[in-house]
């Protein structure tokens, strides 16, 4: 069944917005009829009959195009960091999301661009993983091959849980088999045989 169930256009949600409802209206057959999900202030530019003219006045009014938008998304693209409770998919995501705001907004942005973008913002650990992008061929480096590779690479370098045992716990443990084997057993005085008189009870 179809979610409908998306935040209503406001001032800053337009392109997450527009791809909600169009695949709304497609998905229902609708398009050529539209039903807007808006907050009240948006209603000033929904008043025309025409849903094509009304979708083409909330671009105009809400997407990015004003040289102060535009220096702003260019200054979150070089800003990415990989934080450290986020997912590479997800990093890279936010990268692509950037560059689909500055494509609308006119901008032609290279993929070199956005590697760049990515690579500068991960953390000293994927240093000797960036060197070895070195030994891509030219054909290998491509944007898909290289984000390939990071996923990869994160899931190398995330720690993962066996099990519930934490160091402590494993300190705590009883030793194991091997580590009972090379510890000498204790033997009875009264056991023991004198090298010297073969007599038992004495070294």
């Amino acid at each position: 069944m179809l979610d409908l169930h998306f935040d209503h256009l406001n001032n800053e949600n337009y392109y997450n917005w527009k791809i909600y409802i169009e695949a709304v209206l497609v998905r229902k057959g609708l398009w050529p009829i539209i039903i807007l999900h808006v907050t009240p202030p948006q209603l000033a530019h929904c008043s025309h009959t025409n849903p094509m003219i009304i979708l083409n006045t909330l671009a105009d009014v809400h997407a990015p195009h004003g040289c102060s938008t535009i220096i702003s998304l260019h200054h979150q693209l070089h800003k990415l960091c990989l934080e450290h409770s986020e997912t590479m998919a997800a990093y890279i995501a936010h990268g692509c999301h950037l560059i689909g705001l500055l494509s609308k907004a006119g901008q032609i942005i290279p993929s070199d661009d956005l590697l760049l973008a990515i690579t500068a913002g991960l953390p000293h650990s994927y240093d000797a993983f960036l060197i070895s992008l070195d030994a891509l061929s030219n054909s290998e480096y491509a944007l898909d091959t290289i984000i390939l590779h990071l996923i990869n690479e994160y899931t190398c370098q995330t720690p993962t849980t066996s099990g519930p045992h934490t160091q402590a716990q494993l300190m705590t443990t009883a030793p194991s088999d091997d580590a009972m084997a090379i510890t000498t057993p204790h033997c009875p005085i009264l056991e023991i045989t004198c090298y010297h008189c073969n007599q038992k009870g004495h070294y």
